[in-house]
């Protein structure tokens, strides 16, 4: 399936005013030859291990194909079509904004999106934060959380008029699909939104992907392009451990160029997981979603100011807020 195919180079992750997934994942083949011959699965055991030890677990990578990518090594200009126009044509002809997802709403009026990293089961601080943020993150693959957890802090604080909700997971959803009826809590939270929550489901999600590895970076021009797909953003830390470069090597920066040139060329929104790429970059007149960031209101979480660094922080550690309102994820 040719959607699987491109994927797996890629964390998938799909954030409506209900999920985001993440599949931590890789694409055999090509890299080996990118990578100076070495064998592309060991740097697969290495996006596995998730939290290597850095440098020793990256591949070694030369000059190359990978540095220019398919558009070249300078940012390409935004047309007049702007950032999203493909994620704009995906959106029902009849359905009427605003989008009850905030987060998406956002994007479409072309405006930064950042969020705040839920980590621990603690629903009155989720209520509150939704109030200050276009999404919340509830981040499943590098913490303990239950389903249950999550499904009780979103029953916290029902319907459309805060931080749409969003589940990162280690598995995959597709960009499109029928909500079935049921039982669950979904007619609660969403009771009321306009046209009904099954009929603009589709309408409301924004699928995710985040490159993490050089073969997310050679395969970014393709992944971008996949129908269904309406952001693409970078795992930072992620990205440096695994190709072996610092985010303020050159070589790096050449590799958020490949995948902003090929987000743009595809008609997606881009971004990085790291809210410092916000301002201070090159290419931050063009990041439009981050993990975390500064809120919509000016809100300060509790727990601000205890982390001083611009890297992003470790996620899953216990503790309310621990570095969650700081600069972003994984």
């Amino acid at each position: 399936m040719r959607m699987r195919r491109l994927i797996v180079a890629a964390s998938v992750v799909a954030l409506a005013g209900v999920a985001l997934v993440a599949r931590p994942s890789q694409r055999q083949g090509g890299a080996g030859a990118a990578a100076g011959g070495q064998d592309a699965s060991q740097a697969a055991r290495a996006d596995q291990r998730g939290s290597g030890s850095g440098r020793a677990d990256a591949p070694v990578l030369g000059a190359g194909t990978l540095i220019a990518g398919v558009w070249g090594t300078d940012p390409l200009p935004v047309d007049s079509r702007g950032w999203g126009w493909m994620t704009k044509s995906y959106v029902g002809a009849n359905y009427k904004r605003p989008f009850y997802n905030k987060a998406k709403e956002l994007l479409f009026s072309d405006k930064q999106v950042t969020s705040y990293t839920i980590s621990t089961f603690d629903p009155e601080f989720y209520c509150e934060v939704r109030k200050h943020y276009g999404y919340v993150w509830f981040e499943m693959q590098h913490s303990t959380m239950s389903w249950d957890n999550v499904a009780k802090m979103i029953a916290a604080c029902p319907g459309p008029d805060g931080a749409a909700p969003m589940i990162r997971m280690p598995d995959q959803l597709p960009p499109f699909g029928r909500r079935s009826s049921g039982s669950g809590q979904a007619g609660s939270v969403w009771a009321g939104v306009p046209g009904g929550y099954q009929n603009t489901y589709n309408d409301n999600v924004l699928v995710v992907v985040m490159l993490e590895t050089l073969e997310g970076i050679i395969n970014a021009n393709e992944i971008a392009s996949t129908f269904g797909i309406d952001v693409v953003i970078q795992g930072n830390n992620d990205l440096a451990r695994f190709s072996g470069w610092s985010q303020t090597d050159p070589r790096y920066q050449s590799l958020l160029t490949v995948s902003r040139n090929a987000t743009l060329q595809a008609g997606k929104f881009w971004g990085n997981a790291g809210a410092q790429y916000l301002t201070g970059n090159p290419l931050s007149p063009d990041v439009r979603f981050v993990q975390n960031g500064p809120s919509i209101d000016g809100w300060t979480p509790p727990a601000r100011g205890r982390r001083n660094s611009t890297e992003e922080p470790t996620i899953g550690l216990p503790g309310r807020g621990r570095g969650r309102g700081g600069p972003g994820g994984r």
